[in-house]
């Protein structure tokens, strides 16, 4: 059973940055099965829910089907520009590239780096793999990369996290193939609208014009990095200039404007020729069921309670 408010669809359409989560969820009711959604980011980083489905398991032929009516709802020329972020599900990797096959997709990472801790234990393998997450810098990701190459050398570990997360596709999880203090960051203007930005012993060129900045946070996140800002003020110019619509208090109002219908009681409703929708046939499960989602390390955790 597939659900996707007018309103709601015309308002992502409209203003919000064609980035789509997906995920899926057990459901705890009355009757059992999966929930998956489809959710985007309104202009002021609150969550905004696109569109949802109740299936019996999760699957590649049951997400198949969902971005199926989902990419029916964005239209044929949203195909090419979203893009997707998930954990790891299964059959979900598959069922993009079958049904949006131009798009990029990207992995949540808290949920990439609790299955790599498992494999890969110490503090010093957790800031590299962060770190290589992190950066912008297509050279520093691979520097950070043979970083953690010569660790596993150094350890002589059978399993190495080198060639662990060598398998998984660098599309799909380093910021250097999508898309910190300026005050130690010193502009001088290179001709035309270039200027060269020296940062400790890294040096940057932005282009204010282009929006463009070497370090390709600028591209990425869609506002000035610590190498735009002090370019922008050397030039006096206003920071709010340079930062990209979608970010705009008018997007943000826009978004809202679709409204959702009122909906008349169940009395008004006519009987439907096509019978009752039943629930999903659902398997049980051999084993006790669980009663609530295991926490690991990463969860935050509430003041004066124990984990």
């Amino acid at each position: 059973m597939y659900y996707c408010l007018a309103a709601l669809r015309e308002g992502f359409k409209a203003c919000c940055r064609t980035i789509i989560g997906l995920d899926g969820c057990f459901l705890k009711g009355i009757y059992n099965g999966q929930l998956l959604t489809a959710i985007g980011r309104d202009p002021n980083e609150n969550i905004y829910p696109i569109a949802f489905v109740f299936v019996e398991i999760e699957k590649f032929e049951t997400w198949d089907w969902f971005l199926e009516h989902l990419m029916r709802d964005m239209g044929d020329s949203r195909t090419g520009e979203c893009s997707f972020k998930s954990d790891c599900q299964k059959g979900l990797v598959e069922a993009i590239a079958e049904r949006a096959p131009r798009a990029e997709h990207r992995f949540y990472l808290r949920n990439m780096y609790n299955n790599f801790k498992v494999r890969f234990k110490g503090l010093e393998l957790k800031r590299l793999f962060w770190k290589a997450v992190s950066t912008f810098n297509l050279k520093e990701h691979e520097k950070v990369l043979r970083q953690i190459h010569r660790y596993d050398v150094a350890t002589g570990t059978e399993e190495t996290a080198y060639a662990w997360l060598s398998e998984i596709s660098q599309q799909h999880w380093a910021l250097a193939f999508f898309r910190k203090a300026s005050r130690n960051c010193f502009p001088s203007w290179g001709g035309d609208n270039k200027y060269e930005v020296m940062h400790f012993t890294q040096n940057h060129v932005v282009e204010l014009n282009q929006h463009m900045c070497t370090y390709d946070m600028f591209q990425i996140r869609g506002y000035p990095c610590c190498y735009g800002v002090p370019v922008i003020e050397y030039q006096r110019l206003t920071v709010e200039n340079f930062v990209d619509a979608y970010f705009k208090k008018e997007t943000y109002m826009t978004v809202y404007t679709h409204a959702i219908n009122p909906v008349p009681g169940i009395h008004e409703y006519e009987e439907s020729m096509l019978g009752e929708v039943a629930p999903p046939v659902v398997k049980v499960r051999t084993g006790r069921p669980k009663k609530a989602r295991r926490r690991d390390g990463n969860d935050e955790r509430q003041d004066g309670k124990a984990s």
